[in-house]
């Protein structure tokens, strides 16, 4: 075993940044770090230096992969960043067993630690918070590069997904193991049909400028389409949410993750929720939420013309704890520490993986983009494979 810890990243929007604080943390300690897109790390398992794998989610998907990563030697942890803005039971339905069996998990909050550990007793879970909640309150406290936009964080990631029709859609989700798909659906179309109305007034009645940020699963073609009469707006693809929302006048989603984002970093939101699901989320608690596109459309004007926004059920964000990168980072090494791991020597050998361009689209990153957040912390960056990356500690 070698003192190493992987790092595997899905959508980048989601995962590098906060993927990347981690690895300073690590780094600091003098552990080398292997951080990129996933494929190319679960398929160099067999041939890299044994040593901690962190995965992103815990789904079926990724418990077959931790099977193929655990026979070849390495220790896994694994998280469910798809849960952060989950509530209640809800934080179960992404985690497929087996990977319970086959991974150390850590938790983002003591909420998601309890429920988890009540219905899992045997297995083995390490309160470390999140790593995106210390992104966010970074992000939150630095300069924004522009303000006085509305923001549309949208999230239709099936019926607008990357993958086209609905059945091409369906699929990753019947590999995941999910068994309520057609809900998921139905609750989809809910969210759009409470959100597209009002991007589609705001684009006609409003003069200010306009950002809608997709989903990173979906296609931005609607969008672009959607937008292209409109001189106010633009469309984002592929960028981190935060600098978005810290410049943002007002953030308006309908049951998404970036409301709680929003949320937490002191920003005003305002959630359209019209489905049953919707109570699944944090969002309804820390957000002002309606439950209709027109009440979002006369709540979003009301708030244009100095109007104050519904409260939420709760004013603040109490269950998601800070220091989530440090926590992860010191949790890995220790994982380390106990399989005996000794510092990594000898050759390093990687194999390249060629990915479809789906793939790529859901998490592509640069070596510039690595030198920018690292700042200079690593004495070595090396590219290894398309969008991933070895990082070795200063000496």
């Amino acid at each position: 075993m070698n003192r190493i810890a992987y790092l595997l990243c899905e959508l980048k929007a989601r995962d590098f940044a906060a993927r990347l604080m981690i690895a300073e943390e690590i780094l600091n300690r003098g552990c080398p770090v292997v951080v990129g897109q996933r494929w190319s790390i679960v398929f160099n398992a067999p041939y890299a230096p044994r040593g901690a794998y962190l995965f992103p989610t815990s789904n079926a998907i990724q418990a077959a992969s931790m099977e193929g990563v655990k026979s070849a030697g390495h220790v896994i942890a694994a998280a469910d960043e798809e849960a952060l803005a989950l509530s209640g039971d809800a934080v179960l339905l992404n985690v497929a067993p087996a990977t319970l069996d086959r991974a150390v998990f850590f938790t983002h909050s003591t909420a998601q630690h309890e429920v988890l550990q009540k219905r899992y007793p045997k297995a083995d879970f390490r309160l470390t918070g999140s790593a995106r909640v210390d992104l966010l309150l970074r992000e939150a406290a630095e300069p924004v590069r522009e303000t006085g936009y509305i923001l549309f964080n949208t999230n239709f990631p099936m019926t607008n997904g990357l993958w086209g029709d609905r059945a091409a859609s369906a699929e990753p989700l019947r590999q995941a193991g999910l068994t309520d798909i057609e809900e998921r659906f139905a609750f989809e179309e809910a969210r759009k049909a409470g959100l597209i109305p009002v991007i589609e007034n705001a684009l006609k009645s409003l003069s200010v400028p306009i950002v809608i940020r997709p989903h990173p699963a979906e296609s931005p073609a609607m969008w672009h389409e959607l937008a292209k009469d409109y001189p106010q707006a633009r469309v984002i693809v592929g960028e981190q949410p935060g600098p978005w929302i810290a410049g943002a006048s007002i953030v308006v989603h309908a049951d998404c993750t970036t409301g709680l984002e929003a949320a937490l970093m002191g920003r005003p939101v305002l959630n359209i929720s019209t489905h049953g699901w919707g109570h699944k989320f944090l969002m309804r608690t820390v957000n002002p939420t309606v439950t209709s596109a027109a009440a979002g459309w006369d709540a979003l004007r009301a708030f244009l013309a100095g109007a104050p926004l519904p409260a939420p059920i709760q004013a603040t964000v109490t269950t998601l704890p800070p220091g989530g990168a440090r926590q992860t980072a010191v949790t890995m090494l220790a994982l380390l520490d106990a399989a005996g791991a000794k510092p990594l020597g000898g050759q390093f050998r990687w194999e390249k993986v060629t990915r479809p361009d789906v793939l790529k689209h859901k998490f592509s990153a640069s070596r510039s983009e690595v030198e920018q957040q690292m700042k200079g912390l690593c004495a070595a960056i090396h590219e290894i494979d398309d969008s991933t990356f070895l990082l070795l500690p200063k000496t």
